[in-house]
C-alpha cells in the first residue's frame, strides 16, 4: 500500500490477490469522510507462473511501480514494471531471484532487493538494483540502471522470513542507500551508493550483532540528524514466524521474546565513515518508529527479569536517538494479549504512540 498526498485529497494505492492495482481517493463528506475507487488497474494477464501482487510504490511521474512474486511452487522470478498515467503497462523479469522486501523510490528511480530461492540450500548471491523508466521520451521495459550483489547466504535462519535480506532500502537523501544482508556466520549492514558513478558501488560494510546469532527482518529506521546519518536495526534471531497467525503452540509468553537485541550505526554524510555507535540489549520484535520532533525512538518491550520468573509485563520505552539511552519507561499491562508480534507502531499529529497487540491497542501521550 502507499500513500500519495494530494492537494485535493490523499490518495491510498492498493494491490490485491488477484493482481489488481486500485487508486482510492479520500473524499470529504458532510458528516464521515470516505475512501472513492477513482482507477481500477487490471494486471492479471502480466502475472508469472505462480505469481501474486507483492507490493507497488509511485514515482515523481505518477508512475506506479509493482513487484509480483511467487513465494510458493518452484517459480525462482520476479517481475518489475511500472503503469503510466495513460494505463500503459511495461514490465521486466529478474531471474533465479525473489522479491521479499519493499521497494523504494528517490525521485524517478526504484530499488528493488531481491534474493535467492529459499529452497536452494547453497551459498548464494543476492541483488540489490536500480531501475527507472527510459529516459528517451518512449515509455518502455524499466530500465537497470545498476545491480550490486551481496552474500546471501545458504538457508533461511532461525526467526527469519526472508533469506538474503529481511530489509527495505533505506535511502540516506539523494547519496546513499543501506541493507543489511543475512549472510552466513555475521549479518553486516552495507551502504553503497544510489548513483553508479564509478565501478566500485559499495562504500561500506559494518558487522552487526554477535556471529552466527544475528538476522535482520524488520525494516531498519534511518534518519540524518544534520550531521550524519543514524541507523537502528532490530535482530529477530530466534524469534516466532511474524508471517503465522498464532504463536508456536499457541504460546504468546514464551522466551522467543528475550532473544533478541538491537545495535545504532552511524554513517558521515559522505559515507566515508560508518561504525556502531551505540548498541542496546532491549529484546525488541516489534517494527520500531522514530519521532523526529522529540529525537526519540519508541519501543514497546517485554521485562526479561521479570520475564524469567514467569511474570510477563511489558513496556514502553523510548531512547535518546543519537545516544541510545533510555529516557523512561511506562508500563501497560501483564498478559499475552498485550503481546504486539512484531505489529508496526503509530505517532499521532499530537504526538500520541500507538501500538496495535493481540488483545487490542495500547496508547501513550508524552506531556
Amino acid at each position: 500500500m502507499s500513500l500519495i498526498p494530494r492537494e485535493k485529497g490523499d490518495q491510498i494505492i492498493l494491490g490485491t490477490s488477484q493482481g489488481n492495482i486500485l487508486v482510492l481517493q479520500r473524499k470529504d463528506g458532510k458528516a464521515v469522510q470516505y475512501f472513492e475507487l477513482v482507477r481500477n488497474i487490471t494486471l492479471p494477464k502480466d502475472l508469472g507462473p505462480s505469481e501474486s501482487f507483492f507490493n507497488n510504490m509511485i514515482d515523481i511521474h505518477d508512475k506506479i511501480w509493482f513487484i509480483f512474486v511467487a513465494f510458493l511452487g518452484t517459480t525462482n522470478t520476479a517481475t518489475v514494471g511500472y503503469v503510466t498515467t495513460r494505463g500503459d503497462i511495461f514490465k521486466t523479469v529478474i531471474l533465479s531471484q525473489v522479491v521479499e522486501n519493499g521497494i523504494s523510490v528517490n525521485r524517478d528511480t526504484i530499488s528493488v532487493l531481491t534474493g535467492p530461492p529459499t529452497a536452494r540450500q547453497t551459498k548464494e548471491e543476492g541483488l540489490l538494483s536500480a531501475y527507472m523508466a527510459p529516459s528517451n521520451g518512449i515509455s518502455a521495459t524499466p530500465e537497470l540502471l545498476w545491480r550490486l550483489p551481496y552474500n546471501a547466504g545458504s538457508q533461511v535462519k532461525p526467526g527469519g522470513f526472508a533469506r538474503g535480506s529481511g530489509t527495505t532500502p533505506s535511502l540516506l537523501g539523494d547519496d546513499f542507500i543501506a541493507i543489511a544482508h543475512n549472510d552466513d556466520g555475521q549479518l553486516h549492514l552495507i551502504i553503497t551508493c544510489q548513483m553508479n558513478q564509478s565501478s566500485t558501488l559499495q562504500v561500506c560494510k559494518v558487522p552487526t550483532f554477535a556471529p552466527d546469532a544475528g538476522v535482520a527482518d524488520i525494516r531498519s529506521i534511518v534518519h540524518f540528524d544534520g550531521v550524519s546519518y543514524k541507523f537502528v536495526i532490530l535482530n529477530t534471531y530466534n524469534t516466532t514466524d511474524v508471517t503465522s497467525p498464532l504463536f508456536p503452540s499457541s504460546e504468546i509468553n514464551g522466551d522467543w521474546n528475550d532473544k533478541v537485541g538491537m545495535p545504532g550505526v552511524g554513517v558521515s554524510q559522505d559515507g566515508s565513515d560508518c561504525q556502531v555507535v551505540w548498541a542496546s540489549d532491549l529484546k525488541v520484535t516489534m517494527v520500531p518508529i522514530l519521532s523526529t520532533g522529540s529525537g526519540l525512538s519508541y519501543r514497546y518491550v517485554q521485562s526479561l527479569l521479570l520475564a524469567t520468573l514467569g511474570t510477563y509485563v511489558w513496556y514502553l520505552i523510548p531512547l535518546e536517538w543519537r545516544s541510545g539511552e533510555e529516557v523512561y519507561r511506562t508500563r501497560s499491562g501483564a498478559g499475552g494479549v498485550l503481546n504486539q508480534k512484531a505489529f508496526t507502531s503509530s505517532i499521532g499529529p499530537d504526538a500520541s504512540f500507538y501500538q496495535p497487540l493481540i488483545g487490542g491497542v495500547f496508547m501513550v501521550k508524552d506531556t
